[in-house]
């Protein structure tokens, strides 16, 4: 994994076996965390992503994926316990779930599940900062909706990479947008050379969502694994 982002790709749909052995990974607060969900199919989705995020951490550190302890940043930003070079991060939306995993830097990942928004316009002037919105209200009306969540997973990879949750307003920083640019960051707190120093990339999922990873650290290959229903499903599982 040395210079390598390993980005793995689950789609949470999957038997009840699967989902036994998922929450038979969870930690004690984790299954609390579960049965805070009033709806099944969320308790269900939570229950997964944290399983097999467990189970692939696990086989990166060479333990069982039960026995693997967290702790959490001031701002919720889970971390290890035990001193690791390997840096990590997770996000689902909809019946997609991404994982990032990085040796010797911290690693942020976001994906939504691209859906009508009515106030699109709205959010943006709110959320992100001047350049971006006029660059999204300049967009033919039948494409903001896909760059509404592209600028808006470029930006959460980059919240999440940080660990500084919502105390990182979203327009304190500059994404890049359109397709024919590159994927980068224009600017971090009006700073060109800390712009400079992340690296931003789009992660190809279906057409149906919208995704990113950030780092911080010299450019990195991206590779990426998918897990699937059926036989899948067997071999990450162990069973």
């Amino acid at each position: 994994m040395e210079r390598t982002i390993d980005i793995w790709k689950a789609c949470l749909q999957a038997p009840s076996s699967a989902l036994a052995r998922c929450a038979s990974t969870l930690s004690t607060d984790e299954r609390a965390r579960a049965g805070q969900f009033r709806f099944d199919h969320l308790q269900r989705e939570f229950i997964l992503t944290r399983g097999i995020f467990r189970i692939l951490l696990g086989r990166y550190l060479g333990v069982e994926a039960p026995a693997i302890q967290f702790a959490y940043g001031p701002k919720g930003k889970p971390h290890l316990v035990e001193c690791s070079r390997t840096h990590f991060n997770l996000a689902h939306s909809g019946e997609l779930a991404v994982f990032a995993f990085a040796l010797d830097c911290e690693v942020g990942v976001d994906v939504e599940k691209i859906r009508p928004i009515s106030d699109l316009a709205q959010i943006g002037e709110r959320f992100f900062c001047a350049a971006e919105t006029e660059e999204l209200l300049s967009e033919e009306p039948s494409a903001r909706q896909e760059m509404f969540f592209r600028c808006w997973t470029r930006k959460e990879a980059y919240i999440k990479a940080v660990g500084e949750g919502v105390t990182i307003p979203l327009s304190n920083f500059r994404v890049t947008l359109k397709r024919t640019d590159p994927v980068k960051f224009v600017h971090i707190s009006g700073n060109l050379n800390e712009a400079k120093a992340w690296v931003l990339h789009d992660l190809p999922l279906t057409p149906a969502y919208a995704g990113a990873v950030a780092y911080r650290a010299d450019a990195h290959a991206l590779r990426m694994h998918e897990v699937k229903t059926g036989g899948d499903w067997t071999r990450l599982l162990g069973r």
